[in-house]
């Protein structure tokens, strides 16, 4: 989890409004290893959603985490 919050960081900083709030996420609330579909669509998330969160389709097919961080950023 540490390594990826790394490469987010490294990869994604002003590119994604989110970054911070997500990498904080991660680290408070996912424990296990990133998949292979969180490692691809995390980019994508950044790109398409706003950084309110007002266009999420919430019937979307994101990874289980972005589903979970939304929810979390809605809260």
């Amino acid at each position: 989890v540490s390594i990826a919050v790394d490469a987010w960081r490294l990869a994604l900083t002003g590119r994604f409004r989110l970054i911070d709030q997500w990498c904080e996420f991660v680290r408070m609330h996912h424990r296990h290893g990133i998949t292979e579909d969180t490692w691809r669509q995390v980019l994508e998330f950044s790109r398409v959603v706003h950084e309110d969160l007002s266009n999420n389709d919430s019937e979307g097919a994101w990874p289980v985490l972005v589903d979970e961080f939304v929810d979390h950023m809605y809260r």
